[in-house]
């Protein structure tokens, strides 16, 4: 079965890989910086190094699901999956 990435070249896989990693640290920064926790803070709850946070939230870390379970539970949030809103066709 062919996916939409079957066509990217590996140099544009690998910057949609780099983009995705940097909309997931922004988000988990946003929500870090709403519960007015720091960035040791969250080290500290979720088992892991401050530097490990920080490379994260730049975007410059793969992070894993249980690094982000982790993280998530340490900011009292979790990971939800649900169904991606579909635009109408034709649209």
């Amino acid at each position: 079965m062919a996916t939409k990435n079957s066509a990217l070249t590996d140099e544009q896989k690998q910057q949609q890989f780099t983009e995705q990693n940097k909309e997931l640290g922004r988000k988990i920064r946003s929500i870090r910086v709403l519960t007015g926790l720091s960035q040791g803070q969250v080290a500290d709850r979720a088992g892991l190094g401050i530097c490990t946070v920080v490379a994260i939230e730049c975007g410059k870390y793969n992070v894993g699901v249980r690094q982000l379970t982790a993280i998530l539970d340490a900011m009292g949030y979790e990971l939800v999956f649900q169904p991606k809103a579909v635009s109408p066709v034709g649209q």
